[in-house]
């Protein structure tokens, strides 16, 4: 009991330290899709996954990739990895490889619907 009490409190200071020293940076990103800074955006998401080991995302060139790695990023970055079940976090990372896989279909539809929205 003593060892899990220990433990929870280890995750808890590594998703606090995350807030304290990332969550600026990812707030900007965040922002910079939000506002449609895609220029801007694009080379800083390719910069970070670069260094985070087993992300799938390696080159940003659209919306979906940018928003893929930035969920991945809070993910594998902020400690919430502590919180899941074992096996959880390889099931995202393999449904992000189907859809990661699927993007050139995606990417179709995406031209063929994006007239019907606004």
């Amino acid at each position: 009991m003593k060892k899990k009490a220990i433990s929870a409190t280890q995750n808890a200071m590594k998703f606090a330290q995350y807030f304290e020293n990332r969550w600026k940076d990812m707030k900007v990103m965040y922002d910079l899709f939000w506002n449609k800074q895609d220029a801007l955006l694009y080379p800083k998401l390719e910069e970070e996954v670069r260094n985070i080991e087993g992300m799938p995302i390696t080159k940003v060139i659209n919306d979906l990739d940018a928003n893929m790695a930035m969920h991945q990023m809070m993910i594998t970055t902020t400690g919430l990895t502590k919180a899941l079940k074992p096996d959880a976090l390889d099931k995202y990372m393999e449904i992000s490889r189907l859809i990661t896989n699927k993007k050139r279909y995606i990417r179709k539809s995406t031209r063929i619907y994006s007239g019907c929205f606004n």
